[in-house]
């Protein structure tokens, strides 16, 4: 009897026989590498999907390039002080006329410098540029903030931001310090404040996220010898800053101080140099341009959660007692 033949399905190869493939296997016939086999069923998969989002994207394309329009500006990307007023006091030179140039750079509508030095504040208000304007202001007058402030209402519409920056120091033990020196440099950096900050609020209310940056110093937070006047009306602005900002904070206004280790070089007390705080980073270009960038934070809306809050930039100089101590205990082993 002949031998019996394999049956043979139509369409259908039998396993071995030329033309049969098992799952994962080449043309070749020789079986690819499990790994293999999945990244090639992994990337058919991804050309898939890769094309089913290409024509999403391509039937919202209308959709979405109407959206993108409707936000896109005309103009360069704004700063951090986009569309704001400001008045800044004491800003015809020091830490004052450094935020008026920073408030400029950061895209402020208007920048008002206030000052009694006429001599130097004209001049500086015209190098920046048409958006700062220079008005005289003697802060210890109430008829002056008035007519600031009826000039902010009627020619710029309201005002967002204040800085009460201007001061005066004097350096004397208490002994040999005059009544009237005493009450001259409360009136300015007290007074000043005071009356500036009340003839303000109106404004700042009004405008719904007005912000008051006072600038005070080291000397706000501790004594330091031959500053018992400047020492007192700068612990006094820090009291003035924390009930400002409970009182005003349910009207949208923010108030906050810079509490500075250095401002106006003219101001800085001359006695003391780097060599005199060894246990503090070194800063030799320490002045008011380190100052600004403070006064533009709080100034701007990135600080919205702040209120009352107390800045001092002194490298570290009331952190605590620092012994005098040799460099080698510091260094590494």
């Amino acid at each position: 009897m002949p031998a019996a033949r394999p049956l043979r399905l139509p369409g259908r190869h039998a396993r071995g026989a030329p033309g049969h493939r098992r799952p994962g296997q080449g043309a070749s016939g020789h079986r690819r590498p499990r790994a293999d086999h999945r990244r090639g069923v992994a990337a058919d998969q991804g050309r898939r999907l890769g094309v089913r989002a290409h024509q999403r994207v391509h039937r919202l394309r209308p959709a979405l390039h109407g959206r993108a329009a409707a936000h896109r500006s005309p103009v360069a990307p704004v700063g951090r002080l986009d569309g704001k007023v400001a008045l800044v006091t004491g800003a015809a030179r020091g830490t004052g006329a450094e935020i008026a140039r920073a408030f400029v750079a950061e895209g402020a509508a208007r920048v008002v410098l206030a000052d009694v030095r006429d001599d130097l504040g004209v001049p500086l208000a015209d190098s920046l540029g048409p958006v700062a304007r220079y008005v005289h202001l003697d802060v210890t007058s109430e008829a002056d903030w008035d007519a600031a402030t009826a000039e902010l209402a009627a020619g710029e519409g309201g005002l967002d931001v204040l800085v009460n920056n201007a001061a005066v120091l004097l350096l004397a033990t208490i002994d040999r310090t005059e009544p009237a020196e005493f009450e001259r440099i409360l009136r300015v950096n007290v007074l000043g404040v005071f009356l500036g900050t009340r003839a303000c609020l109106p404004l700042l209310r009004a405008s719904g996220n007005g912000s008051i940056v006072n600038l005070g110093s080291i000397d706000s937070v501790f004594g330091t010898t031959l500053t018992a006047a400047y020492t007192a009306s700068k612990f006094a602005m820090r009291g003035l800053t924390k009930v400002t900002a409970i009182e005003n904070g349910r009207f949208g206004v923010r108030c906050n101080i810079v509490c500075p280790e250095a401002g106006n070089p003219e101001m800085h007390t001359p006695i003391v140099g780097a060599e005199d705080w060894p246990a503090l980073p070194p800063d030799p270009e320490r002045g008011p341009d380190r100052v600004a960038p403070a006064a533009v934070f709080f100034a701007s809306d990135e600080s919205r959660l702040c209120n009352g809050t107390e800045l001092v930039m002194d490298r570290g100089h009331h952190a605590g007692q620092a012994l005098d101590l040799p460099d080698f205990l510091f260094e590494r082993p």
